[in-house]
């Protein structure tokens, strides 16, 4: 099966990532209208408790899948009985957490008030027994991810704004969002014979999977146990016109995460690739091309967020989301460490089967943000989950570079990360002055955003910055081929 470039597959994976972001913050824009805060922060709440049952049944298969795969995607009789077997333990899986979220209903008094909402997100627990989106990845069809996604959240946004009026319509907004986040798997499983994958029991081992699995799970679990135990806790220990504000502030911030974190996304399969080659040399090469390219977007995305907070707060959600403001302030940090963090531990260690290292330090940062919730949350609500994420991420971005560094030499340009810092520092003046003149939300959104691209985009190329340098060429050559295919 041919495989595209790195430079396409980070595009294409880009792509992906954003729409599963974009749809969702579009979608958020219009509910933040119609329903009111306290039922966003209701369904924010309950689906946030079935997220970690939905985690917990993926085994780990989305970076260990993706992995096996892309070890033996040459080889159709190992692609088919590896898949298989993945399959099956998923489908294993699936089943227990099905089971332990259906007996949570019926026990616990408070979920069993909200059982008809916790029955439509638990949806997406059922779709996971045909979860293969690994399988994808490890092929490096990211062309074919990418269109799939666009198709499958275009509908559901389609829905939202068809069907969902009011709040009487909340649990209609619930299953569609549910059937959103977990549609893709329906699609996958119908495009599976055009891959010429099939299921097979010939030879299938189920033994040799477990260990590394669960210890990916463990590590899935830690990532996730800080990642959604803010939105968990701030629901137990505050109203849920918090957990709104706070998801929807989360949000903004994570459709950058997921951005960046796509650029190193790719890496995975191409770094298995190379290592079951024996190419350590190919691995260094790629991961400081891609460091270089973190680097110099990770600083001017972070700064111009939190330069752009009150605008983006505003012009998606309106006035009465208000107290998202600062909590997208703080996040933004978390788009530096976050960034850093996905290339050091889950490309990096995960190639290198360091599942245990990683599990370490992802344990080192859900330790800290149970404890730091525990103190902040009481005080600040969700200003503190914020800080909380954003020191216990810190702590995962150092502890995972120190791992890595013992199986890769981790460099950056010295000479870019100084052009990118001094592009950030000229295009964030640059905004402050746009503030200064302009007074409608929009247009100031609108002009703060296009300028401060253009702005430090400019500045970066005159300062030669190697990436900067890099895309304008790869643009200029785009141009030339249309160009010559036109005429």
């Amino acid at each position: 099966m041919k495989t595209n470039s790195l430079f396409f597959n980070s595009i294409f994976n880009v792509i992906y990532r954003f729409l599963n972001i974009l749809f969702p913050l579009i979608t958020a824009a219009y509910v933040a209208r119609v329903l009111d805060s306290s039922l966003i922060g209701e369904i924010a709440y309950v689906q946030n408790i079935t997220q970690y049952f939905v985690l917990t049944a993926t085994l780990g298969l989305p970076n260990y899948g993706t992995r096996e795969i892309a070890k033996i995607r040459e080889n159709s009789r190992s692609v088919n009985r590896t898949f298989s077997e993945l399959l099956i333990l998923n489908s294993m899986s699936t089943t227990v957490c099905l089971a332990l979220y259906t007996l949570l209903i019926l026990i616990v008094q408070s979920f069993r008030i909200n059982k008809i909402l916790f029955v439509i997100t638990g949806l997406s627990i059922v779709l996971n027994y045909i979860n293969v989106d690994w399988m994808y990845q490890g092929f490096e069809q990211y062309r074919y991810i990418a269109v799939r996604s666009f198709i499958v959240k275009s509908v559901s946004l389609i829905a939202v704004l068809l069907f969902v009026k009011h709040n009487e319509d909340y649990l209609l907004y619930a299953f569609i969002t549910s059937m959103a986040i977990a549609g893709n798997n329906i699609y996958n499983i119908f495009n599976l014979r055009k891959f010429g994958i099939s299921l097979t029991l010939n030879g299938i081992s189920l033994r040799k999977h477990l260990i590394p699995v669960f210890s990916l799970l463990l590590t899935t679990v830690a990532i996730e146990l800080y990642t959604l135990l803010d939105t968990t806790m701030i629901g137990m220990l505050c109203s849920k016109d918090n957990v709104a504000f706070y998801n929807y502030a989360i949000r903004i911030t994570k459709a950058i995460i997921v951005v960046m974190a796509a650029i190193g996304g790719v890496l995975l399969p191409r770094l298995s690739f190379y290592r079951g080659n024996g190419d350590n040399e190919s691995c260094s090469i790629i991961v400081e091309k891609t460091l270089n390219i973190l680097f110099f977007l990770l600083i001017p995305s972070a700064i111009g967020l939190g330069m752009c907070s009150r605008e983006i707060v505003i012009f998606l959600y309106g006035t009465k989301f208000i107290k998202s403001i600062p909590i997208l302030r703080i996040s933004t940090l978390l788009i530096i460490t976050l960034g850093f963090s996905n290339l050091f531990g889950t490309q990096i260690l995960v190639t290198y089967n360091a599942e245990k290292k990683l599990l370490a330090s992802t344990f080192i940062g859900a330790i800290s943000n149970i404890f730091l919730n525990m103190f902040l949350i009481r005080l600040y609500q969700g200003e503190g989950a914020a800080i909380a994420s954003v020191v216990s991420e810190g702590l995962v971005t150092l502890s995972t570079y120190i791992f890595a560094g013992k199986y890769l030499k981790i460099k950056a340009d010295k000479h870019d990360i100084i052009c990118s810092i001094i592009a950030s520092i000229i295009m964030t003046l640059i905004i402050i002055g746009i503030k200064l003149c302009i007074n409608n939300i929009s247009v100031l959104l609108f002009a703060e955003v296009s300028i401060g691209i253009i702005v430090y985009f400019v500045i970066t190329i005159c300062l030669k910055n190697s990436v900067a340098v890099y895309f304008l060429n790869k643009i200029k050559k785009l141009g030339g081929k249309r160009q010559t295919t036109i005429g």
